[in-house]
C-alpha cells in the first residue's frame, strides 16, 4: 500500500522506523569495514591473489619474497614452445657466453606495483568501495595481473632464429633477366609460423605467472605478386633494359654501373592495387657503398680538454657530408623508371657539427660537479676493447644546459663499423653473435658521475642479476644497464651551464668526470640495502646445433639474487631536497652450460604451390657492383 493512503501519524511513525534501519545499517557496515581494515592493517586482505600467487594476509615484505620466487622460477625455467617433435626453451635472460653486458632480459617485472595495488585493496578509496573490495576479496576473492612489460620484438626474434628453418615463405612471382631476355617465374603459396599469436598468448600466460608449452601454429603465407602483375609491367621493364648503363654525377666526379648491376635493383611491388617497378633501396645501397666511401666525411663537434682550470680546444669543428641512400633511390626511380634517363644526381646530405668552434669559444667550464668509477679486472680482450671504444666516444662531449642526455644516442651506432667487436649469446638453442660487450661499463660509470653532480636521473635500468665488475664496496645496486635500442641511461643537465665529460682509464679503472659550474647543490647517496637473498639453481643444460653432438661448453657463471636500494638525496641552493629511492632486483641466475645435439629434421606439412615456381630474379651480389 503507498505510504500516502496512511495517516500523517503513522506515516511519521514509517519514515522514522525506516531511517533507524538505515542509519543502523550503515554503522553496522561502517563499523564492521572499520574493524576489518584495522584487523588487517599493513597486511593484503584476505583472497587477493597475483596471478596464480595467493598473496592475501601477508605483509608487503612477505609478499615480495613470494612473488620473487615465483618470478624467479618462472624466468629459470624460460618459455617453451613447440612444434611437432621439436622443442625450444627461450630463457627470457638472454646470456652470453664471455660478456655480461650483453646479457639482458626481454620480461621487465614491475613487484612494486603489483603489490602496491594487492595492498590498496580495501585500504583505500571511500567507505563504500572499501566494503565492497573488502567482502569481494572474502566472499568470492580477487585477481590481480601481473605487471609486465614483454619487449616482443626480441621474442619474436629469439622464435625465428630457432624455428624460420622450418618454414617455407611464400614466394613472390619474379622475373629473371638474360642479356634483354625476360623471363617470368609464377608465385606459390607458403606456410609461416604464427609468431604474433604466440608471443600474445607467451604474454597472458606471464600475466598469470604461469607458462605451460605454447605451441607454434602454422599459417598460409600468401604471394603479394603475381605472374600477371608481371606481365602488366613487362613492356616498361623491357623499355628499361634497353637504356644501358647509369651515370652518377656529384660535381665533377661521375661513376657508372653497368646495366647486369643495376637491374638487378628492379623489383615489382604494389602500389595501389596496381604494379609498379621500383628500385629494391637494400640492394641499390650495397652497389652504392664505393660511392659513398668516396663522399661521405663524418661530422666532428669541437672537443676539449681542460688545462689549469680553463677550457683549451683540442679538436676544431668540421661539417660532415653523407651519400644519401632515401634520396638517391627516389631520385633512380624519377630520373630512369620514370623518365627513362640515365643520368643520375646523387643526393648528398650536410651535417652540421653540434658544437662549433664559434660557441666553443664562448664556454665558461671551471668546476669539477662529479666523478664515477668503475673496475673492470678480468674483462676479457674484446670486452676491454669495446670499452675504450665507448669511453673515447664520450670523451670531450659537451652537454647543453637544459639538454636530456642520452647515452645510446650519444654514443650512436654501435657496429663494427665504428670499431666494435662482438659476443655470442644465447637465444634458445642458439648461439648468436652480437654487438655491445662492455658497454654496461659505459653506463654504469656515467650513472655514478651522474648522481655524483646531482644531476636528475630520468630513466635507468638495472641489470638483470648482480654482475661482479659493479659492486661497489662488495655490494650491487649501483649500476645501469644500457642494450640498443633499449633500455637507455638519461639524465637532465639541469644546472644552467654545459656540462663537459672528460673520460679516461688507468690500469682496470674507467673514470668519468663531469665538468661545469657549481650552483651550490650538495648530493648524497646512502650505501646499498641489500636483502631477499636468493641462492641460483643447480647447473642449467642447454641443448644446442651450434656444439658438436656431445660437446660441453659452460657459458654462465652462477649468481646470487637479491635486491638493494639506496636514497638519492640532491640538496638545491633554496634548501629544496629532492630524493629518490633506486631499487635494484636481481634475479639468481644458475651456471649455463650447452651440450650439443643432432640437428633436428623436422618436416612441415606438405604445402601445395599454386602453380611450379621457374627462376627468379638474381641477387644485388656485392662481388657484381661494377663501378667505373
Amino acid at each position: 500500500m503507498p505510504l500516502s493512503f496512511l495517516p500523517p501519524r503513522r506515516q511519521f511513525r514509517w519514515r522514522l522506523m525506516t531511517a533507524i534501519f538505515c542509519v543502523g545499517i550503515v554503522l553496522v557496515v561502517g563499523g564492521g569495514e572499520s574493524w576489518y581494515a584495522r584487523a588487517w592493517h599493513n597486511h593484503i586482505l584476505p583472497g587477493v591473489r597475483i596471478g596464480v600467487v595467493a598473496v592475501g594476509g601477508k605483509t608487503e615484505e612477505e609478499a615480495r619474497i613470494l612473488l620473487d620466487q615465483t618470478i624467479d622460477t618462472l624466468m629459470r625455467a624460460g618459455l617453451p614452445f613447440t612444434y611437432q617433435s621439436k622443442r625450444v626453451t627461450v630463457d627470457p635472460i638472454v646470456s652470453a657466453q664471455d660478456d655480461p653486458d650483453l646479457t639482458y632480459a626481454f620480461i621487465q617485472w614491475n613487484s612494486d606495483a603489483m603489490i602496491a595495488q594487492a595492498l590498496g585493496i580495501g585500504h583505500t578509496g571511500g567507505r563504500v568501495q572499501r566494503w565492497y573490495e573488502q567482502t569481494r576479496a572474502f566472499f568470492i576473492g580477487t585477481y590481480i595481473n601481473a605487471t609486465i612489460t614483454v619487449e616482443k620484438e626480441r621474442l619474436d626474434e629469439a622464435l625465428r632464429q630457432n624455428f624460420s628453418s622450418l618454414e617455407l615463405p611464400a614466394k613472390n612471382a619474379a622475373v629473371s633477366i638474360a642479356g634483354n631476355a625476360i623471363t617470368v617465374s609464377t608465385e606459390s603459396l607458403g606456410k609461416v609460423f604464427d609468431y604474433t599469436e604466440a608471443t600474445s598468448r607467451t604474454e597472458q600466460a606471464l600475466r598469470d605467472l604461469t607458462v605451460q608449452p605454447i605451441a607454434l601454429s602454422l599459417i598460409t603465407d600468401y604471394p603479394s605478386v603475381k605472374k600477371e602483375d608481371m606481365e602488366i609491367v613487362r613492356p616498361n621493364l623491357e623499355a628499361l633494359l634497353a637504356l644501358g648503363p647509369i651515370q652518377f654525377i656529384q660535381g665533377n666526379r661521375w661513376w657508372r654501373i653497368h646495366p647486369e648491376v643495376w637491374n638487378t635493383w628492379l623489383t615489382i611491388t604494389i602500389v595501389d592495387s596496381a604494379p609498379q617497378i621500383t628500385i629494391n633501396a637494400e640492394k641499390a645501397a650495397l652497389a652504392l657503398v664505393p660511392i659513398a666511401e668516396e663522399i661521405n666525411r663524418p661530422t666532428r663537434d669541437a672537443k676539449f680538454v681542460l688545462k689549469d682550470g680553463r677550457v683549451a680546444e683540442f679538436q676544431t669543428a668540421q661539417e660532415g657530408k653523407q651519400l644519401s641512400i632515401q634520396k638517391t633511390v627516389e631520385r633512380i626511380n624519377t630520373n630512369v623508371l620514370h623518365d627513362h634517363t640515365t643520368t643520375v644526381t646523387v643526393a648528398v646530405d650536410t651535417l652540421p657539427p653540434a658544437l662549433t668552434d664559434q660557441t666553443a669559444g664562448n664556454i665558461g667550464i671551471v668546476d669539477l660537479l662529479g666523478t664515477g668509477k668503475s673496475n673492470f679486472a678480468g674483462s676479457p680482450k674484446n670486452r676491454r676493447h669495446n670499452i675504450a671504444v665507448g669511453a673515447a666516444a664520450l670523451d670531450g662531449i659537451l652537454i647543453s644546459a637544459g639538454e636530456e642526455f642520452s647515452l645510446l644516442k650519444t654514443l650512436g651506432e654501435i657496429d663494427g663499423e665504428h670499431g666494435y667487436k662482438t659476443e655470442l649469446v644465447i637465444k634458445g638453442n642458439r648461439t648468436i653473435p652480437e654487438f655491445g660487450g662492455g658497454l654496461c661499463q659505459i653506463g654504469t660509470t656515467t650513472f655514478r658521475a651522474a648522481l655524483a653532480a646531482g644531476l636528475p636521473i630520468t630513466e635507468r635500468q638495472s641489470h638483470s642479476y648482480s654482475v661482479p665488475y659493479y659492486l661497489e664496496n662488495g655490494k650491487p645496486g649501483v649500476d645501469a644497464t644500457i642494450y640498443n635500442p633499449k633500455p637507455d641511461f638519461k639524465f637532465v643537465n639541469d644546472t644552467g651551464n654545459p656540462i663537459l665529460i672528460q673520460t679516461r682509464i688507468k690500469g682496470d679503472e674507467i673514470i668519468f668526470e663531469f665538468w661545469g659550474k657549481k650552483d651550490g647543490r650538495v648530493a648524497e647517496r646512502t650505501e646499498p640495502k641489500v636483502t631477499n637473498i636468493r641462492r641460483p639453481a643447480p647447473t642449467k643444460i642447454v641443448e644446442t646445433e651450434d656444439l658438436p653432438v656431445g660437446k660441453k661448453k659452460c657459458t654462465e657463471r652462477a649468481h646470487t639474487g637479491a635486491t638493494a636500494e639506496f636514497t638519492y638525496t640532491v640538496t638545491m641552493p633554496n634548501g629544496e631536497k629532492r630524493e629518490k629511492v633506486f631499487r635494484s632486483v636481481y634475479r639468481p641466475w644458475q651456471e649455463v652450460c650447452l651440450v650439443g645435439k643432432e640437428k633436428s629434421a623436422t618436416p612441415l606439412p606438405d604445402v601445395v604451390p599454386a602453380v611450379t615456381p621457374t627462376p627468379t630474379l638474381p641477387s644485388a651480389d656485392t662481388a657484381g657492383v661494377k663501378v667505373e
